[in-house]
């Protein structure tokens, strides 16, 4: 509720309906949807593509394998290009160097689909030559 003091008295004044629609109306949804930026029908979310890294361990000298869920609404087919870059870091999240990127494009089928992304340990091994040991690979 709003209120104010009202003039020449010590008690306050309910003042709400004077600011506000009343709770639960159509008005007040619409209101709230302007001030929070949500469209009424928002669109967007029925596109989000949500992506998740399955954990996959990484021994030097070996192909580095990582494994992408792509979760999204709908099920129609859609066209989707992965960039990712992979990293050589400490042990404590420092970062070393860039082993290089994978990129793929794959057409995805259905609400959940998984991808995966290979790079060969000939494209990395040679920049490990540049770093001290304790080394973390982080996709």
């Amino acid at each position: 509720n709003i209120s104010t003091k009202m003039v020449g008295e010590n008690r306050r004044q309910d003042i709400t309906l004077h600011y506000k629609f009343p709770e639960g109306s159509p008005e007040e949804r619409k209101a709230m949807e302007k001030a929070s930026g949500k469209r009424p029908d928002d669109k967007l979310n029925s596109r989000t593509l949500h992506i998740s890294v399955l954990q996959n361990s990484v021994e030097l000298g070996h192909p580095i394998n990582l494994t992408i869920v792509l979760k999204r609404k709908t099920a129609t087919p859609q066209n989707v290009n992965i960039s990712c870059s992979l990293d050589l870091q400490t042990y404590t999240g420092n970062k070393k160097t860039n082993l290089g990127v994978i990129q793929k494009t794959v057409q995805i089928q259905g609400q959940e689909s998984e991808v995966s992304l290979s790079m060969y340990s000939s494209f990395y091994i040679y920049k490990l030559g540049m770093v001290d040991d304790e080394m973390v690979i982080k996709g």
